[in-house]
């Protein structure tokens, strides 16, 4: 693979994974009640921790993204 097709990669693996971030949090934010619901008594736990769970894992996602794609990307623009 050329650098182009790398930086193109990159760039396009950013933006998906972006949107599937954005599609995430737009799901929390207008049905995240009732999924915490769901989850509380499929897992028997209380709704707040199923609340600070999905919150980690998001932001674990989002850390993921930006170190794994964002970066990257930004950095073959750079030298490119």
């Amino acid at each position: 693979m050329t650098m182009v097709e790398v930086r193109e990669m990159l760039f396009w693996c950013s933006i998906l994974n972006l949107g599937l971030l954005i599609l995430m949090f737009l799901t929390i934010l207008s049905a995240g009640k009732w999924i915490c619901r769901v989850h509380a008594k499929l897992w028997g736990l209380p709704e707040e921790e199923v609340r600070l769970s999905i919150y980690r894992a998001m932001a674990t996602y989002k850390m993921l993204v930006f170190i794994l794609c964002v970066v990257p990307y930004a950095a073959l623009r750079i030298i490119a």
